[in-house]
């Protein structure tokens, strides 16, 4: 070992020992030892030069932690998701999932594309693997707090998914501090013995500021919160008001009754409605959308910025728009009392509810006023008020398309949702549940039968001129969530029917309605919502199973969704223009549906680990507070448990359920005690008491009260 090359001389001895005892596996302390060099001095050089080799796939990483010569290796390739315990996982097929124990992740971070060496497989256990390779990676920037160490920091990931803390160096630190919130840009991470490095980019501020923490939220899912001036720049230039060559073309509506109903702290009025009855008992149902794609055209430095953000984000205390603010709150904002430029989907609609026609239109409205849903509740409950007539027949209809749809075999996932009041600095001091209006139902049947209609013409032009169109579908779940399902709902005295579509679509309507009102009506719902396939945007119609609609599209809101804003300019191509030639290519509408798929599931996660942090944050408030609450689930770890009344959730560690050793029985969804028989199952109401509140972690911790 006194060679030029220690490293090369003992990479050789590694091998001959490992060869010559093939095929069993030995640790770094066992080849250390053979190899007769001193365990204190060489061990850690040992285990590195091991790890270059397994690498090189000279070595192999057998289970436990032995290495050996590869035998025949088998490799895979796949998307890596860690579990905020640490464990990865990376799904091969729809059936196969391979096991990724944390101390073989090696270098790969969660949903980085990686290569994978498959264990053999011993019987009766899932399939695992050791992490070979990252192909690519997800990201290189990640949000977490500084913490400093003896002459050097390092920074804590604020997603716990990210298994690894970051070394950061003196000269990476810039004008971070130990607890600030920053910003970091991984270096090159090549040898997993070490954490990776990182370089602070920005400090977002200090990681107790509560405002500070939500902005982390977003910035953390690489959702930003600034426009590029160059953008800024050119939404600038439009003139603030609308010309007279704007309305050249246009179907002048300005003296309907055209009216806006949206959330009373909204600022981006998208949509608008009017009814007009007709002489043959039929109404002309009017769904009026803001003409983005007038203002957003190809290729701009917006549109380019829009599809690049793909949806708006709504954080708990503050949107993050699509669009630059003089857009999407001003000129496309459809305010009362201004002249507005639209795209109006008008709607024969009969009393029964078929639409005889729908006809399309580049249109300029004039709002004559804007409700609240609380106000248009009012108005439906008393009979009173502005408008109140034509509020009315519009709640008739809407409830007509309700019931229709639901007799058709639609699915209402109506999951209940936290609104948060602040005080003067920004914290919460009251979670309320917010209340579904039949103000609410009323706009979104509207929306639903226009995002319908525009699809409807969509799946006709194309069989006719063999158009490419976007669509909004909803695949059927997969059988196995779904009888998941089936047992979890059986043990909380509920059914359901897995069979046909058809028969599973009207099983799981009927299960939504028989927990209507029950206390297992969120942990019902949710565990639905999870069976479900995710909805997409894709250019190929399969379908919406949650609706049960053969068509459907997103067409009522361009501000805020860009899918939105293509289907308003296939629209004005095919239903005005009549243009022969296809406006984007098939390969094309792939691509955006599947970056705006990416930009909804981020967008998604912000706005619910936003929720999350403030419902940590009012618990702290509340440590020590006894809490009726409902097992919303269970696992070999504890009881995740839900307190109803305020939707928030947190966990029983099995180590705090005294008096006996608790077992999990999967097959029951349930912690069984060895000695008592007392049974913890899922749906049983327990009372808890709060123990800890973690912003940081986004973590409640309760013990049985």
């Amino acid at each position: 070992m006194k060679s030029k090359n220690p490293k090369s001389n003992l990479k050789t001895a590694i091998l001959r020992f490992l060869a010559n005892k093939k095929p069993a596996g030995y640790t770094v302390s066992q080849i250390t030892r053979a190899l007769r060099l001193p365990p204190k001095e060489m061990e850690r050089f040992v285990s590195e030069v091991i790890s270059e080799l397994v690498t090189d796939r000279k070595v192999s990483r057998l289970q436990g932690k032995k290495f050996g010569i590869p035998e025949k290796e088998v490799f895979a390739e796949g998307i890596l998701q860690v579990t905020k315990s640490g464990t990865g996982y990376v799904r091969l097929d729809e059936a196969t999932e391979l096991l990724i124990a944390e101390k073989n992740l090696r270098n790969a971070l969660h949903e980085d594309r990686v290569r994978v060496s498959v264990f053999p497989k011993k019987p009766d256990s899932r399939p695992e693997g050791v992490i070979t390779e990252v192909l690519e990676r997800s990201r290189t920037r990640f949000v977490g707090v500084l913490e400093s160490g003896k002459g050097f920091a390092f920074m804590v990931p604020d997603d716990q998914r990210v298994h690894r803390d970051f070394y950061i160096s003196p000269k990476n630190l810039g004008k971070a501090k130990a607890g600030d919130k920053v910003i970091i840009q991984m270096e090159d991470w090549k040898n997993p013995n070490f954490n990776p490095e990182g370089r602070v980019i920005e400090v977002l501020g200090r990681a107790k500021d509560l405002k500070v923490q939500v902005i982390a939220v977003a910035r953390g899912l690489d959702v930003a919160d600034r426009f590029p001036s160059s953008v800024e720049t050119e939404a600038a230039l439009f003139p603030r008001e609308i010309t007279p060559d704007d309305l050249a073309g246009r179907l002048d509506l300005r003296s309907e009754a055209v009216l806006t109903i949206d959330p009373e702290d909204a600022k981006d009025f998208d949509d608008a409605v009017s009814l007009k009855e007709l002489d043959n008992g039929n109404v002309l149902l009017g769904v009026h959308i803001a003409d983005v794609s007038h203002f957003v055209r190809p290729g701009t430095k917006l549109d380019l910025e829009a599809l690049k953000r793909g949806t708006s984000v709504y954080l708990v205390d503050r949107t993050i728009p699509m669009l630059p603010e003089v857009l999407s709150n001003n000129l496309c904002s459809l305010v009362p009392g201004q002249d507005r430029l639209t795209f109006s989907a008008m709607m024969e609609v009969t009393p029964a509810g078929t639409v005889k026609s729908a006809d399309f239109h580049k249109s300029v409205i004039h709002s004559q006023r804007r409700f609240t849903y609380e106000e248009v509740q009012k108005s439906l409950t008393t009979g009173t008020g502005d408008f109140a007539p034509l509020l009315q027949k519009l709640n008739r209809i809407a409830k007509v398309l309700m019931r229709k749809r639901f007799k058709n075999g639609s699915i209402d996932f109506d999951s209940p949702e936290a609104k948060f009041r602040f005080n003067e600095k920004g914290a919460p001091v009251e979670i309320i549940k917010k209340e579904r209006l039949d103000s609410h139902r009323l706009i979104e049947e509207l929306m639903l039968l226009a995002n319908k209609s525009v699809a409807g013409f969509f799946t006709g032009y194309l069989k006719k001129h063999r158009k490419p169109a976007l669509y909004r579908v909803h695949d059927r779940p997969d059988l196995a969530k779904l009888t998941a399902l089936q047992s979890l709902a059986a043990g909380l005295g509920f059914h359901l029917d897995v069979g046909t579509e058809d028969e599973t679509g009207f099983s799981l309507q009927r299960l939504m309605e028989e927990v209507k009102g029950t206390e297992a009506e969120n942990v019902i719902s949710e565990l639905a919502v999870r069976s479900m396939a995710r909805a997409a945007y894709s250019p190929e119609n399969i379908g919406h199973f949650g609706l049960a609609f053969r068509d459907y599209t997103h067409f009522t809101s361009p501000i805020r969704r860009y899918p939105d804003l293509i289907v308003h300019r296939l629209l004005q191509a095919y239903a005005i223009e009549q243009k022969t030639e296809p406006v984007y290519q098939v390969q094309y509408l792939t691509a955006i549906s599947e970056r705006c798929n990416l930009s909804e599931r981020k967008a998604t996660e912000a706005e619910r680990e936003s929720v999350k942090l403030m419902q940590v944050e009012y618990m702290k408030s509340r440590i020590g507070d006894v809490f009726e609450a409902i097992i919303s689930g269970v696992t070999q770890f504890g009881l995740y448990v839900e307190i109803n009344d305020l939707l928030v959730e947190g966990m029983i560690s099995v180590r705090d359920l005294k008096k006996d050793f608790y077992n999990y029985q999967e097959n029951t969804f349930s912690l069984v005690g060895e000695r008592t028989g007392h049974t913890y199952r899922l749906g049983d109401h327990i009372r808890v008491e709060c123990a800890n509140a973690n912003p940081a972690r986004r973590t409640i911790d309760f013990i049985p009260a």
